[in-house]
């Protein structure tokens, strides 16, 4: 248990990209296998090293805790800063765009971990306003 507090720490506030999700799975996967003493010429599958402990993937835990996040962070005031830093819009500096690909937004990310559970973008806020509905809907649609 203390892997993985330890390893997700501050989660809520991460903006992933899909490979890093992956990694942070297979770190927890060769974390779990290794605290069980599953070795590889055991032929056990993770379906089966996930059922014996009982325990959600790691990315899904972060995808849990970063809704969480959301839905307390849409329920604050107006003046609060992580409101108004979850809203604020940057403008373009001279116009131009450093080269390369877009970095990945945590707006951006929690829109997707939201229309994953069948919310859509603009939904997404209202339901993350009433505290009871927000809690239910990422509880329910998050079970395994």
């Amino acid at each position: 248990m203390a892997v993985l507090s330890t390893l997700l720490y501050g989660a809520e506030t991460w903006a992933t990209t899909l490979t890093e999700e992956k990694g942070l799975d297979a770190f927890d996967m060769r974390c779990l296998r290794r605290i069980l003493k599953v070795r590889w010429f055991h032929h056990t599958r993770n379906s089966e090293i996930r059922r014996r402990t009982g325990q959600a993937p790691a990315s899904l835990l972060v995808k849990r805790s970063r809704l969480r996040w959301f839905g307390h962070v849409c329920r604050m005031d107006q003046d609060r800063l992580p409101r108004m830093l979850m809203e604020w819009q940057p403008e373009s500096v001279g116009g131009k765009r450093r080269r390369g690909r877009c970095r990945t937004r945590w707006m951006d990310v929690v829109a997707r971990d939201a229309e994953s559970l069948g919310i859509g973008r603009e939904a997404m806020t209202e339901t993350a306003r009433d505290r009871r509905a927000w809690r239910d809907v990422v509880a329910q649609k998050l079970q395994e």
